[in-house]
């Protein structure tokens, strides 16, 4: 029950092994890079909308809602494709759909920093919210480079990397707003979300294509396998060269016994 256990999958000892320790460090890099941002827009954008653009709280929640309709379309196409290519067909691509969630997180936060007449809030919202396929992606990504009795603990990881961005997004972001928004930037939160959302990508850009992490375990594992092999020949004992001749010698004398009857 103890949330924490799960970060026992990026420590150096980590049961998964050291090559997908590595991948699950990046990934959960990347998750926490990119919600840490949305934060700026789930959590700041009413707030921005009702004391920058002087918005009626029932206009701002507006914005919620934006999120919520973009969101609900983006998820069901994203299934409406699985399901008329097939599960085999999509089975590799996660890669690709995470870097589509990622630019329209970036294009969102741009939309919403550069956002001077209030309607532009509005398609900030609804880009940004497609960046939520990221997070189905890197979760099946994820999934798939561990054993199956691991799943769910690699999605309680990932998990856990979000419950860190919403302790920490409203709060970082709710103290930037409240010292930027009567000064030249009152959009800073978004900013930031801008810059949280472009180390999320650098780390993403070093992420191999899910054929190539699995080929990069295959071999690290024959690798290990025959590094294993070499130390137990060297480590097991060799007989003396006498003993060795009279079994020679032996296998002589047999084979002539043989040949004579």
């Amino acid at each position: 029950l103890n949330p924490l256990r799960y970060f026992r999958l990026l420590s150096d000892s980590s049961p998964a092994g050291p090559i997908v320790t590595s991948y699950l460090r990046r990934i959960c890099g990347i998750m926490f890079f990119l919600y840490f941002a949305k934060w700026s827009i789930i959590g700041i954008s009413m707030l921005y909308a009702e004391n920058h653009f002087n918005w009626s709280p029932g206009r701002a929640s507006l914005l919620t809602t934006s999120w919520g309709i973009s969101q609900f379309a983006a998820m069901n196409f994203l299934a409406l494709i699985e399901k008329r290519c097939g599960a085999t067909a999509m089975a590799g691509s996660e890669r690709l759909i995470a870097w589509v969630g990622l630019v329209a997180g970036l294009l969102g936060m741009a939309i919403m920093s550069g956002a001077v007449v209030d309607w532009l809030l509005f398609p900030g919202m609804f880009v940004g919210a497609v960046s939520m396929i990221t997070y189905t992606a890197l979760t099946s990504y994820a999934g798939r480079l561990v054993d199956p009795s691991m799943g769910g603990e690699v999605q309680g990881l990932i998990g856990t990397m979000l419950d860190f961005t919403e302790i920490l997004g409203p709060l970082f972001f709710g103290f930037v707003m409240r010292q930027t928004l009567d000064t030249a930037l009152p959009s800073a939160p978004f900013m930031f979300g801008v810059v949280s959302v472009i180390a999320a990508m650098f780390l993403h850009a070093g992420l191999l294509p899910l054929e190539g992490a699995l080929a990069q375990m295959s071999g690290h594992e024959s690798a290990a396998a025959a590094g294993t092999a070499r130390r137990d020949c060297a480590a097991s004992p060799r007989r003396p060269a006498k003993d060795a001749s009279l079994e020679s010698e032996g296998a002589r004398a047999s084979a002539c016994v043989s040949f004579s009857v």
